[in-house]
C-alpha cells in the first residue's frame, strides 16, 4: 500500500516457503500469496517474469479452485493484461 513494490515482492517471497511447508502447496492461501508474488513482480516492471509466474500458477489454480474460481479467473485477466503489455 505504500508503493514500495520491491518490498513487498520480498516480504511475499520470504513468506511463501513457510506457507508450502505449514499449509501445503495447494492450500489456496499458498496459491494467493504465489499471485501476490506475480502481482508485485509485474509491478517491478518485470513483463517476462510476471507472465512466467501467472502461466506456472495458474494451471494449479485451475486444478485445486476450478477453472470458474474468482482467483482462477482473474490469473487468466492478468496473463491477458500482461501479454498485451509483453507485446
Amino acid at each position: 500500500q505504500t508503493g514500495e513494490a520491491r518490498g513487498a515482492l520480498r516480504l511475499f517471497r520470504e513468506l511463501l516457503p513457510d506457507l508450502q511447508r505449514v499449509l501445503g502447496p495447494d492450500h489456496p492461501d499458498t496459491l494467493r500469496t504465489r499471485s501476490h508474488i506475480a502481482f508485485w513482480t509485474g509491478e517491478t516492471g518485470e513483463a517476462r517474469e510476471v507472465l512466467r509466474l501467472f502461466r506456472e500458477l495458474l494451471p494449479d489454480q485451475e486444478r485445486v479452485l476450478g477453472p470458474d474460481h474468482p482467483d482462477t479467473l482473474a490469473t487468466r485477466n492478468n496473463i491477458a493484461s500482461w501479454t498485451r503489455e509483453d507485446v
